[in-house]
């Protein structure tokens, strides 16, 4: 989808979530009119739990939306602008529709700017993607003036956070993308042939340096 964020009412996510409040409101109802049932079924009611029917109520609803009311979707979201800085060697700032998004590529973890191969990553992708059209996909709804995570491709092909790991220059995150074996090759023959970063026998890696190694 190219365009403005839009909420994806017809994405089965958002479905789930439309049947789980039906459901829960299905539900209390049936609870509500069961109080105003025979004085029978109120006592039945009261027998049972040892309470009053109100009560009885606000626990089942309480409980059902802890058991269907999970966390909502994440709504990713797509678009296409252009580069417009590179503060980074994995994180990019893009000028989409007047408003400035910064996306830090979510499955590769390039040096700091202050440790060994860090500015030359940054001037790396700089030479890049800076001023050119690039496609973003986040992992999230789109929110200016925050980090979002997402993969970057420019209009030419090239996958920003694939060229960073042939360069040699970013580690393959192991915890955002711990199940894409198309990263750990690419960085597997960097090392192999000590390109960028690899030079060194024993590279610090970024988040061993944020640490304050």
């Amino acid at each position: 989808m190219t365009g403005a964020a839009q909420l994806p009412w017809s994405s089965p996510s958002a479905m789930a979530v439309m049947q789980r409040i039906r459901l829960i409101r299905d539900l209390f109802l049936s609870v509500k009119k069961s109080r105003s049932g025979s004085k029978s079924n109120r006592h039945y009611i009261r027998g049972v739990v040892g309470s009053r029917p109100p009560f009885l109520s606000h626990v089942l609803l309480f409980v059902l939306l802890v058991a269907f009311n999970g966390p909502g979707p994440s709504v990713a979201a797509e678009l296409e602008g252009v580069v417009v800085a590179v503060p980074e060697g994995d994180a990019l700032e893009v000028l989409y529709e007047g408003t400035v998004f910064f996306i830090r590529l979510q499955d590769v973890d390039a040096p700091e700017i202050g440790q060994p191969y860090g500015k030359e990553a940054q001037v790396f992708v700089e030479s890049l993607a800076l001023g050119k059209r690039a496609k973003v996909s986040t992992v999230g709804p789109l929110r200016a003036g925050t980090s979002q995570k997402g993969t970057m491709t420019l209009a030419s092909g090239f996958n920003l956070s694939h060229e960073l790991l042939k360069a040699g220059l970013a580690w393959w995150d192991r915890q955002a993308a711990a199940g894409n074996d198309s990263l750990w090759k690419l960085e597997r023959e960097a090392r192999t042939e000590h390109r960028g970063l690899w030079e060194d026998e024993d590279p610090i890696p970024p988040w061993e340096w944020r640490k304050g190694f």
